[in-house]
């Protein structure tokens, strides 16, 4: 049989009346409810019942979600990236074979040159900067 612990007259006044209790029956200061908010059963202080203490295993599956979707979605950015990043390399080898075809065909190397510059130049404008001027991971833009 298990010793109980007694607490002090003043607490088992306030105290709501705990949960049905190991070997005790009732109890003088509860008037027939279970144990007295003793080791076994507990009431809450002020009457307003103990209730279970739950785990909260929750928090960690989500933030571990999070993270999956933080992951996700970075390297779904990174492929795109890098698809615009090919696009636009292939944009530019287009662009100089065209040239090199039109200076081969045509053999005037001035208007060519000069519409190089300017389809470049347009390039250049719509994209904020071309292929040619990004930086290397780990430079500054």
């Amino acid at each position: 049989m298990a010793q109980r612990l007694r607490m002090p007259r003043r607490f088992f006044n306030k105290a709501g009346c705990g949960g049905a209790g190991g070997d005790d029956g009732g109890d003088d200061y509860c008037d027939g409810c279970g144990d007295d908010g003793g080791v076994d059963g507990g009431g809450d202080i002020g009457g307003y019942g103990g209730g279970d203490g739950g785990g909260d295993g929750g928090g960690l599956v989500t933030v571990v979600v999070m993270l999956m979707v933080v992951v996700l979605v970075i390297m779904m950015l990174m492929v795109v990236a890098m698809m615009v990043v090919v696009v636009e390399m292939m944009m530019l080898l287009v662009l100089v074979v065209m040239v090199l075809v039109m200076m081969v065909v045509v053999k005037v190397v001035v208007k060519v040159m000069a519409v190089v510059v300017m389809v470049m130049m347009v390039f250049v404008m719509m994209n904020g900067r071309s292929a040619c001027t990004r930086s290397l991971p780990g430079d500054n833009f």
